[in-house]
């Protein structure tokens, strides 16, 4: 199946604007009591269990120096924790703490009251079919990514 080049234009054109919000949204106000993107460190944790270091880093494509500094953050606010690797004692694994369950799980409630906010006025039929084609989305762009012969992100991002 071929799509036409216009709706090719329009998916790109409409990509961008996401990615202009998403990061318009993702900017921490300076009181914030940790930076956004450490959030993304939390859920990751959350939904991946005890991990290590190089392990979170490459789940979330940070350096190892990024995830590094904002882990350690994160075990200084009382976040995540440090546990020794049952596999490999020399190895820390990092777990969410019960206080970073709850961070979780308050981030989780507003992002549902944003987008429930946001999506009000919506058909559910709407919203359902969004979310399975956002899926969809998100699993091709994925899978193009993973192919480093078509994939020059400088070529990509905006």
């Amino acid at each position: 199946m071929t799509t036409a080049k216009p709706e090719i234009e329009s998916v790109i054109h409409e990509m961008v604007r996401l990615k202009r919000l998403i990061h318009r949204l993702g900017q921490a106000p300076h009181d914030a009591p940790r930076a956004r993107s450490a959030n993304w460190l939390l859920f990751a944790v959350r939904h991946r269990g005890s991990i290590r270091l190089a392990d979170l880093a490459a789940a979330c494509y940070i350096d190892a120096s990024t995830a590094s500094r904002q882990t350690a953050e994160l075990v200084a606010q009382g976040l995540l924790r440090r546990e020794s690797d049952p596999a490999d004692g020399r190895v820390s694994l990092l777990t969410l703490t019960d206080e970073g369950e709850q961070v979780v799980q308050e981030l989780i409630e507003q992002r549902k009251a944003f987008f429930g906010s946001a999506l009000a006025d919506w058909d559910y039929d709407d919203v359902r079919q969004l979310a399975v084609l956002m899926g969809r989305l998100t699993d091709a762009l994925d899978a193009q990514a993973d192919r480093p012969e078509t994939f020059d992100s400088r070529k990509v991002t905006a």
